[in-house]
């Protein structure tokens, strides 16, 4: 179990920094004034199978502490589908010129904020979840 879950966290780490610099991507074609943007993230993809298995059979207290339970679920939830269509509402918009550029901005770095986190919370988890 412990070693799938590290291989999961493994591959969202991958997925992660994939998506991280598609928001970059984004962010730099809005600083251009580019219309043609858009966003290739899929935050369906991001694995939880043995993330749920780890708590399902009680793993969770032997390995971490209740903060870093909260904030894995934190980073976990923040990672959904309203998420991604709100980054699909936003660039459809500056496409068509319907919104201002520092929204898009502020909403694409948020985005890309959250990415950050989730990855740097992989990225932590993985020391602690050890053989």
């Amino acid at each position: 179990m412990i070693e799938h879950l590290r291989y999961e966290l493994d591959y969202n780490i991958n997925l992660l920094t994939k998506y991280e610099k598609d928001l970059t991507q984004s962010i730099e074609a809005v600083g251009v004034d580019s219309r043609s943007v858009f966003s290739a993230i899929e935050y369906a993809k991001v694995a939880r199978f043995f993330s749920i298995q780890f708590y399902r059979e009680g793993l969770v207290t032997k390995y971490l502490h209740p903060e870093d339970v909260k904030r894995w679920n934190d980073f976990l939830s923040t990672l959904g589908e309203g998420s991604e269509g709100y980054v699909q509402d936003i660039l459809q918009k500056w496409r068509g010129s319907s919104i201002e550029k520092e929204e898009v901005f502020k909403a694409l770095k948020h985005e890309r904020d959250q990415l950050i986190y989730a990855k740097e919370m992989c990225e932590y988890l993985k020391t602690k979840i050890v053989l």
